[in-house]
């Protein structure tokens, strides 16, 4: 496949894919408990 927008990396595979969604899922979560607090800094 050629496009002018390749990504930056590249998963390959099911499991691979799987992985990362879970991953970044968990990251959100995160982002989300935490959102008072960093928000809590802006001036």
């Amino acid at each position: 496949m050629r496009s002018e927008h390749t990504p930056a990396f590249l998963l390959h595979g099911t499991d691979a894919l799987t992985t990362y969604r879970r991953l970044n899922a968990a990251r959100l979560d995160l982002i989300d408990a935490w959102e008072n607090i960093s928000t809590s800094t802006d001036l």
